[in-house]
């Protein structure tokens, strides 16, 4: 019996000792819950006072927009000159209306413009008033409407008249909301500074709402207070609303869910003033704010606002998140409190952890030196190919083709370009693919890349990546090409930028082409570029060779054109039977030829005379004779010249003008005085 007695007391004691644990993890986890419960009330009230700071501010922008725009129109002097002459037409006498129309007019012809400028920046409504009553001279904006006096309901512009002062505010006028700024007109005169009137400019607030949703990345509405109109009726009974939050209605919104709300009385009340509450709504969580707005006081008296501005924003993932940490401590108490018997696994459960970490970290190295050999492998290899390709391929485009094929597989890159510097006319340089992966994303693309990819497409942008490397002949990697401070952006539809190495290809010193790699798993780095050295070294090898090619076929076509020509020539002066005109014939068809051209001419000028004494050219083009303006051919630029004279491009030279190209339309000329 002693030894199930020892065992139950056992039992009991680890019952109580643990117990007494959950007892005592309990009301830790229950005071790290009401701490956590506080520092959300507090991140909540915080972001309604950031909410409550940013419409006021928004509101103090607005009052000082418009009180920059009343004061810059009111400096106007000829403005206030023409309020002036009205002034003193109603000073008294019967108004001159004629005379009151004509400095209407010339206030209207003054003020329209700028008006009309100003409205591409901030839409707003700009009146002129005449001092004392506050009679509307004119509204720019509706200039047929005048003479009316709306002081009445604005009781900010008599103030500004009666106390010359400038003034400024947000004024509630029926379902309308905007801000006005009231600047007043003054002359002076012998007895001292005298209101002529006030220029007023309103802007609609209602209609800044979306604009001010996009700023402040939240919903935005607006709470007017009701008007309630008294009847003069003593037959009538005023019907009051039953409570306060039917004194107010929504002037206006950004985003409809508000309506929803306020229809199912889930609004904060309006004399709660400035507060806030957060809502569930179609399994969002939005944090509601109520703020005040201040409007201008037409009652001294008053100390309420008639102006109520709502914000909402969906907080969703804040407040998921909030209650993923509130259950996050529950379970981290219970794991504190099972923490004991699970610290032996744990440790046991650690080692055996980093013993895999340490048998995969050996795995890892041992896979990259792998890998490491063999990209050296595929690189000897790549080299060996780019030296046989150019010894034994008789097309060196398609060569090169397969080539960037081999260096896209070796390099993991998605596509890529190699390409030769050369320069124009002007001496700047370019870049001329010899190869270029075919990424056309559309019809149109598609047909110029088959067009012009065979012959090789031309770059000539240097304000871009690839520029950058052929102006400074280094290396420009770029991980994030669209940030990059040289990128030059992309063609509609191009498949995306992820990463970029543009690597030059070097020959004796100087910068020969370039290798373009583009969308690399894992971007580029300097790693890569040294790996690749010996293939750009082989590459510019390549180049030197091709380029020095290049220039021996051409040097060798040129000699042989030459020779040809003399040959012919020397053949046309020795046949007798040719009569000097048509030795002169052939000699002018062999020039044509060597210079491809389709037209050459012999002429004889006399004066202004130009005539045409031997001719090549198409049937139907020139016959021997005939006669011509010395002005309308290019023979007188020639004569000008005192030289051979040779233009390429006539529509692109200092000539274009000259009455021979829209006549003939010639667009090459070579020319000699004889």
């Amino acid at each position: 019996m002693f030894k199930p007695f020892k065992l139950n007391a056992i039992h009991g004691i680890v019952g109580l000792g643990s117990l007494g644990l959950a007892l005592l993890f309990s009301v830790l986890g229950g005071i790290a819950l009401n701490e956590r419960e506080t520092l959300w009330n507090l991140q909540i009230a915080k972001q309604h006072e950031l909410q409550r700071l940013t419409l006021h501010n928004s509101q103090h922008e607005l009052e000082q927009q418009a009180q920059l725009l009343a004061e810059t129109l009111a400096a106007d002097a000829w403005l206030v000159d023409l309020v002036r002459q009205a002034h003193a037409l109603t000073g008294g006498a019967p108004a001159d209306t004629q005379h009151l129309n004509a400095i209407r007019e010339q206030l209207y012809t003054r003020l329209a413009p700028r008006w009309r400028n100003l409205q591409g920046i901030r839409p707003f409504n700009l009146s002129i008033h005449l001092a004392p009553a506050a009679e509307v001279l004119l509204r720019v904006h509706e200039p047929q409407l005048f003479a009316d006096s709306p002081s009445a309901q604005h009781p900010m512009l008599l103030h500004s008249l009666n106390e010359g002062a400038a003034k400024a505010g947000l004024t509630v006028d029926g379902d309308a909301l905007s801000m006005h700024a009231i600047v007043p007109l003054t002359v002076d005169t012998p007895d001292g500074r005298m209101n002529v009137g006030a220029l007023e400019v309103s802007l609609d607030v209602l209609n800044s709402l979306q604009q001010l949703d996009r700023e402040l990345d939240a919903g935005v509405a607006l709470l007017l207070k009701r008007q309630v109109t008294v009847s003069g009726s003593s037959d009538e009974v005023l019907r009051l609303p039953s409570t306060e939050r039917d004194y107010w209605y929504l002037a206006g919104f950004s985003q409809v869910q508000v309506q929803h709300w306020q229809a199912q009385h889930r609004l904060p009340a309006p004399d709660a003033g400035n507060t806030f509450k957060l809502l569930d709504d179609q399994g969002h969580t939005y944090l509601l704010n109520q703020v005040q707005l201040t409007g201008y006081p037409a009652d001294p008296a008053s100390t309420s606002s008639p102006i109520l501005a709502l914000t909402w924003r969906d907080i969703t993932a804040l407040y998921n998140l909030h209650q993923r940490d509130k259950r996050w401590l529950v379970i981290k108490w219970l794991l504190a409190w099972l923490a004991a018997e699970m610290l032996l696994l744990l440790l046991l459960q650690a080692t055996r952890h980093s013993s895999q970490l340490v048998m995969r970290r050996y795995h890892t190295e041992l896979q990259a030196k792998h890998q490491q050999s063999e990209e050296s492998r595929q690189l000897l290899a790549l080299i060996t190919q780019t030296q046989a390709a150019y010894i034994n391929a008789d097309n060196q485009r398609e060569s090169f083709e397969t080539l960037l094929g081999r260096i896209l597989d070796v390099s993991a890159s998605e596509f890529g370009f190699i390409g030769e510097i050369r320069h124009d006319d002007a001496g700047a340089p370019y870049l001329r693919t010899f190869a270029i992966s075919n990424i056309a994303w559309d019809a149109q693309s598609c047909a110029f890349f088959a067009a012009h990819a065979p012959q090789g497409l031309e770059f000539r942008n240097l304000d871009s990546l690839f520029g950058q490397v052929i102006r400074s002949g280094h290396a420009l990697i770029s991980n994030d090409p669209a940030n990059h401070p040289n990128r030059a952006g992309l063609p509609p539809g191009h498949p995306p930028l992820l990463a970029f190495a543009g690597l030059p290809i070097h020959a004796n010193g100087e910068l020969r082409g370039m290798l373009g790699l583009a969308n690399r798993e894992g971007g580029y780095d300097d790693a890569f570029v040294a790996q690749l050295q010996p293939l750009l070294t082989t590459l510019g090898q390549l180049l030197e060779a091709l380029r020095r090619d290049h220039q021996r076929m051409q040097t060798q076509q040129h000699m042989q054109r030459q020779q040809a020509a003399l040959r012919a020539l020397n053949e046309i002066a020795a046949l007798p039977k040719l009569s000097s005109h048509e030795q002169l014939r052939q000699a002018l068809q062999l020039g044509a030829q060597f210079y491809d051209m389709p037209i050459g001419i012999i002429s004889q000028i006399d004066a202004d005379n130009y005539q045409v004494r031997v001719q090549v050219s198409p049937p139907d083009t020139l016959q021997d004779g005939q006669c011509f303006a010395l002005g309308n051919t290019y023979c007188s630029i020639t004569l000008r010249s005192n030289d051979v004279l040779a233009i390429a491009a006539m529509g692109q030279s200092e000539h274009a003008a000259h009455p021979c190209y829209p006549l003939f339309a010639l667009e090459s000329y070579i020319g000699t005085s004889i």
